[in-house]
């Protein structure tokens, strides 16, 4: 007859590992405990570090971030790659009086610096003026902090510079085209005897609602010896109409030519 080997609850059946003593039993319970610490502290630190490293990925990309804006700005609104019309508005859209044809007055009358000359339009297209003009080395855009006299600026339309005069409280961003455009024409041999310069009020105030000015000072006509000032007042800064009104009067067409 055949045994039969009863397992009961806490007996191991054939082949089955005897049960730990409870000694060994905690050892291994203390060491599953310490593993398990264990990987959760290499999670942890994997956080850590992945949070660390994300943050000087960021804080790099900030650094470089500014800098590569401004390169690929200058890159894509570098005002020497710009047309000239392309600055300010469509001349249709400037709002611009009829260029104007004003009696000029007689050419070399230098009055001494500092002294004030009343001129008979605003802006002026002529008359006296400092003996030192604006030297063309210097940057042909200016701002209400560096803006020379209107009398060295009036010597400038003497050697056929044209100039544009502007309300000094338009917008920042319409005075940085204007600064812009100063830099195209100054980098053109065929424009580069040009200024932008702000207008002072205390001369006399620009025509109701005209906020940008031309002039030029145009050469003695040959048959009759008469010269003129020339002006092209508009509401609005327009490329397009600074280059015909330049291609109209260009700087040979001067009092005293090829000076700059």
């Amino acid at each position: 007859m055949v045994e039969r080997t009863t397992v009961g609850n806490g007996s191991a059946g054939p082949g089955a590992a005897p049960p730990l003593s409870p000694r060994l039993a905690d050892s291994a319970d203390r060491l599953a405990r310490i593993e398990e610490l264990r990987r959760r502290k290499q999670r942890s630190d994997r956080r850590k570090t992945l949070a660390i490293a994300g943050v000087l990925v960021l804080a790099t990309a900030g650094a470089f971030a500014k800098p590569a804006y401004n390169w690929v700005d200058k890159k894509l609104n570098d005002p020497l790659k710009r047309s000239i019309a392309s600055f300010g508005v469509p001349l249709a859209s400037a709002r611009c009086d009829a260029i104007t044809s004003d009696p000029a007055g007689p050419a070399q009358q230098h009055v001494a610096v500092g002294t004030r000359v009343d001129y008979t339009t605003v802006p002026p297209s002529s008359g006296k003026h400092y003996s030192n003009p604006v030297l063309f080395a210097a940057d042909p855009f200016f701002t209400s902090k560096d803006n020379p006299p209107v009398e060295n600026v009036v010597h400038n339309l003497e050697h056929g510079y044209t100039v544009l005069w502007y309300d000094p409280n338009l917008p920042s961003g319409v005075q940085h085209e204007i600064k812009g455009l100063a830099a195209r024409l100054r980098n053109d041999a065929a424009y580069q005897q040009f200024i932008a310069t702000p207008w002072d009020a205390a001369y006399g105030a620009f025509p109701e609602g005209k906020r940008v000015a031309l002039s030029h000072w145009s050469a003695p006509d040959k048959v009759t010896g008469t010269d003129f000032g020339h002006r092209l007042l508009c509401a609005q800064l327009t490329g397009e109409g600074v280059r015909q009104f330049m291609d109209r009067f260009p700087a040979t067409d001067a009092p005293e030519r090829a000076l700059r």
